[in-house]
């Protein structure tokens, strides 16, 4: 299997149609859609998780309070800030 750097560098340097670039995309897009899914199952309102973002300084420790569709409400353990952020930027703690 090839690491994430490797794939990178092959989209990079290759030489791509419009149309394959297009299908990357949406091979992309639906991997997404799937990891949020799957933690959507995986998380319940008072579950502990990470969130990973540069405005909140890397990556903090959040408390689940609701999760929706394809967003989840979370209060930061160490601010007690609320947030609503997409699934697929969370992982189980």
């Amino acid at each position: 299997m090839q690491t994430i750097q490797e794939i990178n560098r092959a989209i990079i340097a290759g030489r791509f149609t419009a149309t394959e670039l297009a299908s990357l995309q949406d091979a992309v897009k639906f991997a997404r859609a799937k990891t949020a899914s799957d933690m959507g199952f995986a998380l319940k309102s008072g579950a502990k998780a990470r969130l990973t973002h540069a405005k909140l300084g890397g990556t903090v420790v959040v408390t689940i309070s609701k999760v929706k569709l394809k967003k989840a409400d979370v209060v930061v353990d160490r601010t007690g800030a609320r947030y609503t952020v997409p699934l697929s930027m969370l992982e189980a703690a």
